[in-house]
């Protein structure tokens, strides 16, 4: 498994398309997209197929749960949902829907590297199951 990974993020705040800007490079991270809306979430993951995406809850026209979910239909990718919010609602559905895991903010630096190993691994086995099991 590669530990540098291309990444799309989804986030309609300046401050934390900024640190992801920022903090991802760091960590030996690609950002190849930075977007606000669902609707642009899904176009760059089509378009650009990236190793995982990075987003919030909610974005500018949709919340990311529906975006990811029409990426889904042509291109399986894992997905980080980090968001201010912290409704149980949520969260279970974000579980139900494609999430690899559900940070809050702030999460920094540190969360980051833990989980985005975590998580592509996570989804890559996961994959290898699917795959096996639709033989």
């Amino acid at each position: 498994m590669p530990s540098s990974f291309r990444i799309v993020v989804a986030d309609h705040q300046a401050e934390m398309q900024a640190f992801y800007r920022s903090m991802l490079p760091q960590m030996g991270h690609r950002v190849v997209a930075v977007v606000e809306t669902g609707n642009a979430l899904v176009e760059q993951c089509l378009t650009l197929r990236p190793d995982l995406v990075i987003t919030d809850f909610r974005l500018l026209d949709m919340d990311a749960l529906d975006a990811v979910e029409e990426v889904y239909l042509e291109y399986r990718v894992p997905v980080i949902i980090l968001t201010a919010e912290h409704q149980p609602s949520q969260i279970k559905r974000a579980i139900d829907d494609h999430a690899m895991a559900y940070l809050l903010k702030p999460a920094g630096k540190a969360d980051l590297e833990t989980e985005i190993p975590l998580v592509v691994r996570r989804f890559q086995e996961a994959e290898a199951l699917r795959r096996k099991v639709d033989g």
